[in-house]
């Protein structure tokens, strides 16, 4: 590809929600870092000014697609928003894969009519949530065309409405943030349907990330008990994942906004008699059961709890005679 005197390679870092829009650095044109997650050359800048921010809806146009890891082919194959050389509709916010979300980063760091190459990057997890600092590696690289960015209702933006996520979420009313993490549960939930545990635990921790904004004297009940669903939800990905470490430390999470959340206190049982912790899982079995007694799937495992638990007291039984017998 020829210089062009307007191209201007940038680089970003897709990292947590909360910094999607951080420029990392401005390199020389046609220089491409692969330890992040976008780079992107402008050939034609557009209308300076004219940017989108997040809940804005995006026409743009996939050029050029190149596939630079064959790793990724099913992926992108699978994909509809990297068909090229058709109109896409996009509201910014709403991407749940890692792709998606690296083509959401360049968007947002767009002007309405820019023309530019880019680089996307996405580790290879292999769909699983263990190995979370490997890098990612560059599986993309097309031409993409931003066309009309349509601004939602005034009704409907937040008090600030601005293309850094963090400072729409933080200016955004209790109510409004209470709408966006209920939003982030049902899409979670859609995606754990769907087996897509990856997607779905980033989901409702977006979800938290939001709660957690809200003063503590406007967290009532209610809040707490959707943190509590959201942290239990989390937690239930990881068992997806057989991540029981990190089950147990979202469970306890959850039960410290909800103590009576049953099915956090069933995950974290879960979680707790596969890491071999028999006496927690009995302890946490028992409290669960003091609540709902007729829970069937606790019932289940507790009698696989109390099955051991007689086998070792058994056993220790045995020991304690041939002790004193000798």
């Amino acid at each position: 590809m020829e210089n062009s005197p307007l191209s201007e390679t940038v680089i970003y870092n897709q990292g947590s929600p909360f910094r999607e829009e951080e420029l990392i650095s401005k390199v020389i044109p046609q220089t491409t870092l692969y330890d992040t997650y976008v780079s992107k050359t402008i050939l034609s800048p557009g209308i300076k000014g004219l940017r989108p921010h997040v809940h804005s809806t995006c026409t743009f146009v996939v050029e050029s697609l190149e596939l630079l890891d064959t790793d990724f082919s099913q992926v992108v194959k699978s994909n509809s928003m990297f068909s090229t050389n058709i109109d896409h509709n996009l509201e910014l916010g709403s991407c749940n894969s890692e792709i998606d979300k690296a083509l959401e980063l360049v968007l947002l760091d767009m002007n309405e009519g820019e023309r530019s190459e880019v680089i996307l990057s996405a580790t290879k997890r292999e769909g699983k949530l263990r190995d979370q600092f490997i890098l990612p590696v560059p599986c993309i690289k097309c031409v993409i065309n931003l066309g009309k960015v349509t601004e939602l209702p005034k009704h409907k933006k937040s008090s600030l409405p601005s293309n850094n996520y963090l400072l729409s979420i933080l200016n955004a009313s209790t109510e409004e943030k209470l709408e966006m993490a209920l939003n982030d549960k049902s899409c979670g939930v859609d995606l754990f349907k769907n087996e897509r545990y990856v997607d779905a635990f980033h989901r409702f921790a977006l979800g938290v990330k939001i709660l957690l904004t809200v003063d503590m004297q406007e967290l009532t009940p209610s809040l707490q008990t959707l943190l509590s669903t959201l942290c239990s939800n989390m937690a239930e990905c990881q068992l997806k994942e057989n991540n029981p470490t990190m089950a147990v430390s979202l469970c306890a999470k959850a039960l410290h906004h909800d103590p009576s959340n049953v099915k956090a206190l069933y995950r974290q049982a879960s979680a707790s008699w596969a890491l071999g912790d028999t006496d927690q899982a009995d302890l946490l079995l028992q409290r669960l059961l003091q609540l709902d007694p007729n829970n069937l799937s606790a019932k289940r495992l507790n009698c696989e709890v109390q099955v051991k638990i007689k086998k070792y007291k058994d056993e220790y039984s045995k020991m304690m005679k041939r002790i004193f017998s000798s």
